[in-house]
């Protein structure tokens, strides 16, 4: 499964997976679609990034971002709101060590906050290789 810190691509497993309930796959569903609105991302670059192929693409960016922030991941400066992510993951993870490991790792600020969105994305897919990073 996806993880759930970071945007719609990544939380699709947890939908697919039925971890989330209906009312919150209705805003992932909501988000996205409105950020999609805002960056007119390419729906070949999205489904590319769904498959674990991340393009170097400011709209890709953007919409990471976007999500991010209507999730409540990111406040507008492009800061993590740690506590937040650290709830969620502790909700999946059921493991403190794993939950700090995952946010040590990937939660890290880049030079933009587009930037700290797409890499903390990439991270996360990369944590979970086989899409059950929590099992």
């Amino acid at each position: 499964m996806k993880i759930i810190v970071v945007c719609v691509i990544s939380l699709m497993g947890l939908v697919q997976a039925g971890i989330l309930n209906d009312e919150q796959k209705a805003k992932i569903i909501e988000f996205d679609k409105e950020c999609r609105k805002e960056t007119n991302l390419d729906d070949d670059v999205a489904q590319k990034a769904k498959n674990g192929e991340y393009v170097d693409d400011p709209k890709l960016k953007k919409q990471f971002f976007c999500f991010n922030k209507k999730a409540g991941f990111q406040n507008e400066s492009g800061d993590f709101q740690v506590d937040f992510i650290k709830s969620k993951l502790n909700d999946i993870t059921k493991d403190e060590q794993i939950t700090n490991n995952l946010i040590n790792k990937c939660l890290v600020k880049k030079s933009t906050p587009e930037d700290t969105a797409f890499e903390a994305i990439k991270c996360f897919h990369q944590m979970s290789p086989e899409k059950d990073l929590l099992s």
